[in-house]
């Protein structure tokens, strides 16, 4: 990954069993984790190429999860950014 983002810095030092690890090891720094919300506004960590990844450590509810990851997805695509991924063998592939 060459960009990580979570929804709360604060909330993840404390809850982030994760990221708590990787600093830990000295693997990661505090300094490297930038909040998601910032990251889409482009006033924290951000990729500067297109190729590069972004990972988010959630510590939100499932269902806010989602809800926000539809909106960011509908607001990208709307933008022309961010790149369609294939998925191939679906969980319900060759299911009833």
């Amino acid at each position: 990954m060459d960009v990580l983002v979570t929804n709360d810095i604060e909330q993840s030092k404390g809850e982030s069993g994760t990221l708590l690890r990787a600093v830990a090891q000295g693997a990661l720094a505090w300094a490297d984790v930038g909040t998601l919300g910032d990251s889409w506004l482009g006033t924290g960590q951000v990729r500067t190429d297109p190729h590069q990844v972004t990972a988010f450590v959630s510590h939100g509810l499932g269902t806010w999860d989602t809800a926000l990851a539809w909106i960011l997805y509908t607001k990208a695509q709307g933008a022309g950014r961010g790149v369609t991924l294939p998925i191939y063998g679906a969980p319900t592939e060759g299911r009833r």
